[in-house]
């Protein structure tokens, strides 16, 4: 489980389910996100709706389309943002995150919420749970001070024998594994343009991913999701160095 933290920097957390597709229904339903907003309750997500549009060229005739990606609903203070894609549901927690107790249940809810308002029972084959980190770290440091296992320095020997060094400026780097119990786990490192010029920022990215048979049982999914959690907190204990924990536990 991921440690909890005074100062967490957690930006955005998302959970996304994806289901069995369903090749009769080319686009979204859009008769789900009304319902399932009636379903989770009107008070809580007051909406309005919002669609998000994915850009895309057509390669043989140049041409430009806006197709409907997703449809958002916002809780109020945008706190949560559930949406709705084709064969997708996903829910989101924005900053400030309050802990794995508030996340988890409304996550529950949504799932719960979900096989009333879908016209065919939908099975989930696709899990994912995704951490967004944005550290905000005071200026004077490197980045190997925050940062576990960032890069090398720069060493080189150029061909008349002079050497060539350097410190780790930046970093932009995707890295994927798979886990023993067969778990996708991608994390991205990257260094921001920070908010505030004196400091430092950085992007500490945790995306899992688990693949799995189709699955219409509630309490097996949320095992699969809390597997999911259990392994994102243990890749950002070992990204982060003791001077980070010592940064985001001060009172």
């Amino acid at each position: 489980m991921r440690r909890r933290y005074n100062i967490p920097c957690i930006e955005e957390a998302i959970c996304e389910f994806t289901f069995v597709p369903t090749p009769a229904v080319p686009e979204i339903d859009l008769t789900l996100p009304g319902n399932l907003q009636a379903k989770l309750g009107r008070d809580f997500y007051p909406g309005p709706a919002r669609q998000v549009f994915n850009r895309t060229v057509d390669p043989q005739g140049m041409q430009i389309k806006d197709e409907l990606f997703r449809v958002q609903l916002p809780s109020k203070g945008e706190r949560f943002i559930v949406a709705v894609g084709r064969d997708v549901l996903s829910i989101s927690r924005n900053r400030p995150y309050d802990g794995w107790d508030n996340f988890k249940p409304e996550i529950q809810r949504v799932l719960n919420a979900w096989p009333d308002v879908v016209s065919t029972p939908r099975k989930c084959v696709r899990i994912g749970l995704r951490y967004i980190n944005r550290l905000i770290a005071p200026p004077g440091k490197a980045i190997e001070h925050w940062l576990n296992d960032v890069s090398p320095p720069l060493a080189a020997t150029a061909e008349d024998g002079t050497t060539i060094n350097g410190k780790l400026r930046a970093i932009n780097n995707r890295r994927e594994f798979n886990t023993d119990d067969g778990i996708r786990v991608i994390i991205t490192l990257a260094t921001l343009e920070p908010a505030v010029p004196a400091n430092n920022e950085y992007l500490i990215d945790i995306d899992t991913l688990a693949e799995t048979a189709p699955l219409d049982d509630l309490a097996q999914i949320i095992a699969i999701v809390e597997r999911l959690h259990t392994i994102a907190g243990a890749v950002f204990e070992t990204l982060i160095t003791p001077n980070t924990r010592a940064l985001l536990d001060a009172p």
